[in-house]
């Protein structure tokens, strides 16, 4: 028998959590309500707004294909936090640092934030561990105290733009290819359930997943080991030899690039 055929996956209606707030905030809202969201899909928004620093508080902006929910309330308090993953179901959460602190007072809160997702989420949410916990971190030395708190990713601010600009003075060349990367029509890098190229926990080599990406109008360039893979943090491999081998599971997701048309995608 013949592998069954195979239908990218589309977008899913969803619910986040973001904590915290700062210029960040409102271009991550910008992407999701773009592309990355399906419409119907619910953002909630609990941010101190004495610590959001104007005009950076866009949390009431409409948007076309999200329901943004903005919620006021210190993030530092556990019963705040507690009572919206109580009151709803998410399938992500965000934690931003705030823009108005200094590096060092802004880890610190996001760190707090942390440990008590790491307390309340097992408690509060049915999915428990499944649920993605993305962190804003930035000072990446702070990264290693983070990882006690099973966060899935990692964000660094500081180390992401510096690594741009070194790339940018390199080769200036390589800006157009950022900004194809980074808009959000064009091209598009994104995770997608391992699922929807392999047959689960079966070994293939990666050639096979690149193949069934090609059907897609995709470039595979990668995998991400989710923690049950690993048995430990969550691990991406990129570029790796179209000849190695890879078991895959439905933890897992393919790394692909691929072409993103903002229009199709809000109609979508």
């Amino acid at each position: 028998m013949g592998r069954p055929e195979r239908t990218p996956p589309r977008p899913a209606v969803e619910r986040i959590l973001v904590i915290g707030w700062n210029d960040l905030g409102p271009m991550i809202l910008d992407e999701l309500d773009d592309a990355a969201a399906a419409a119907g899909s619910v953002v909630d928004i609990l941010a101190d707004p004495d610590l959001v620093v104007e005009p950076n508080d866009q949390r009431s902006a409409e948007h076309r294909r999200l329901q943004v929910l903005r919620h006021d309330g210190d993030t530092g308090s556990q019963a705040n936090v507690e009572r919206l993953l109580r009151a709803h179901t998410y399938d992500h959460v965000i934690v931003l640092c705030y823009g108005g602190l200094r590096p060092a007072d802004a880890d610190a809160r996001t760190l707090v934030t942390l440990l008590q997702l790491h307390k309340l989420i097992p408690e509060c949410q049915p999915a428990g561990g499944a649920i993605s916990v993305v962190s804003q971190l930035l000072d990446g030395r702070d990264v290693e105290l983070a990882k006690t708190t099973s966060t899935s990713d990692f964000v660094v601010s500081e180390r992401l733009t510096s690594f741009i600009l070194a790339q940018l003075a390199e080769d200036p060349e390589r800006g157009t290819v950022l900004h194809d990367l980074f808009d959000v029509g064009g091209s598009d890098i994104s995770l997608q359930p391992a699922t929807a190229y392999v047959e689960p926990g079966d070994e293939h080599p990666f050639s096979a997943v690149v193949e069934q990406a090609l059907q897609y109008g995709q470039v595979a360039i990668g995998y991400r080991l989710g923690s049950a893979s690993t048995g430990n943090d969550p691990r991406i491999v990129v570029n790796p030899p179209k000849s190695d081998v890879v078991r895959l599971t439905a933890d897992d997701q393919v790394i692909v690039i691929s072409h993103v048309d903002a229009d199709e995608a809000l109609t979508a």
